[in-house]
Parts: structure tokens; sequence; C-alpha cells
């Protein structure tokens, strides 16, 4: 099961920031994530293969978000966490 929940938070993570939690994670990962008004941002979860299991894209406003995404079916080991703020990474 690949769910994800978005809600807002209150505190601001500064312009194209984002906070991953809590490493290692066992059931749920949260994303905080924050970028101008405006830009695509674009979020995705990666096995250490390359493999991709998980992609958020959304246009951003000026308030933070939380994502929680339920991860207690994937396979253990290792993951790469990859933000792409508009044309960067």
């Amino acid at each position: 099961n690949n769910a994800c929940t978005v809600t807002s938070a209150e505190e601001p993570l500064g312009a194209d920031a984002w906070q991953v939690y809590p490493n290692p994670v066992r059931d749920v990962l949260t994303i905080k994530r924050q970028a101008d008004a405006g830009k695509l941002v674009s979020l995705r979860v990666l096995y250490v293969r390359g493999n991709l299991l998980w992609e958020n894209t959304a246009s951003s406003n000026e308030h933070a978000e939380t994502l929680t995404v339920e991860v207690s079916a994937w396979p253990p080991g290792m993951y790469l966490v990859q933000g792409v703020f508009s044309d960067r990474m």
C-alpha cells in the first residue's frame, strides 16, 4: 500500500527545504516540504537499486506541507529520498 496523506504545517521550513523522518522508518515515513509559491515540487523514494517506490508531484504554495507515506509493505533495505524543486535537484 503506497497511501500518502498531505497536511499543512504551521512551522515554516524556509525556501526549497525538506525534512524526512524517522530514520530508520518502520511503518510511516514523514516528509515535510516547502518551496516558493508556484514552484513544481517532486519528491521520490527509490530503492537502493534505483526502483521507484513512491512519487508525489505538486505545485507549491508558501506554506510547508507534511506528507505521510505508508511503507510497512516495502522490503527491508536502504532507500534514497530525492527532492526536485522546479528545475533543480
